[in-house]
């Protein structure tokens, strides 16, 4: 409530400070499962970065990474597609394509394509390409949190076999990292 009063108050001049509530309440109506809410208000923020910062933009390409985790939380999986596509082209454009930092927007990808899509192909592109970016760099944090996904973005895409590999690699890297920190 706090944050729509606040939003009511705020002249359509402050447009970064308008960014920053709407994206604030979005985040809000996220946690609270009310999505479709959110996806107005980021949808929202992300009209405003793109006037302030362009439309490629690294503040836009964090909007969409945003929207496109919602639009497939509501099942609108072309908006989806579009979203995950346009904010990896930025990141891609801004970082370069094996940039360590991408490695959840290669990984989106492959979410978009195995839940909305069912396209196992898609998935393993995504998901490979991260995990290629990933293991490069020795990043065992980013592998443990983009395996569980690719496991069940193949289980969707009907390739649950695959999905157990997926399943194993994870236990291993967790049990390696938990081991490490007793150590």
């Amino acid at each position: 409530a706090r944050l729509r009063a606040g939003l009511a108050r705020l002249p359509e001049s402050e447009r970064t400070e308008r960014a920053e509530l709407l994206q604030a309440l979005g985040n809000v109506q996220k946690e609270t499962g009310d999505y479709k809410a959110a996806a107005a208000s980021l949808e929202g923020t992300e009209r405003i970065d793109e006037q302030l910062y362009g439309p490629d933009g690294i503040t836009v390409s964090v909007d969409l990474f945003g929207l496109a985790r919602i639009y497939r939380a509501v099942g609108r999986c072309d908006d989806a597609k579009r979203a995950a596509a346009r904010e990896l082209a930025i990141g891609q454009k801004i970082l370069g394509p094996d940039n360590r930092d991408l490695v959840l927007d290669y990984a989106l990808q492959g979410e978009v394509a195995g839940v909305c899509f069912k396209d196992a192909a898609a998935v393993r592109a995504g998901y490979e390409k991260a995990i290629a970016i990933a293991d490069a760099a020795h990043d065992t944090m980013h592998l443990a949190a983009i395996l569980p996904g690719y496991a069940y973005s193949l289980k969707v895409s009907g390739k649950v076999a695959d999905a157990v590999p997926r399943n194993r690699k994870m236990t291993t890297i967790t049990s390696s990292a938990a081991t490490r920190s007793v150590i």
